[in-house]
């Protein structure tokens, strides 16, 4: 007996193929278009990361271990913000 649609197989399990199309189509579209598109995606991930862990040191850590790390993460952030602009030239 033959099936009513058509299916693919990816990995163990097989998936009919409009629904591929469509997969497809999600995956391209969610995929940053230009370099540019990255460029800046991987510096809000950067600039992000430095909050997250400056923010984890604010409720972890007292006194000046504390400030330290805030100046070193501000400066992480000012070198990371100051190199992106060095690339769009």
């Amino acid at each position: 007996m033959s099936p009513i649609f058509q299916t693919e197989r990816r990995g163990h399990s097989e998936i009919p193929i409009d629904l591929m199309e469509s997969i497809r189509r999600e995956e391209i579209r969610d995929v940053p278009q230009s370099s540019m598109d990255r460029k800046k995606l991987k510096l809000t991930l950067a600039l992000a990361a430095y909050a997250i862990l400056a923010l984890i040191a604010t409720f972890t850590l007292d006194g000046v271990v504390r400030t330290a790390l805030w100046i070193f993460f501000i400066g992480l952030a000012a070198k990371t913000v100051a190199h992106s602009h060095d690339d769009d030239m």
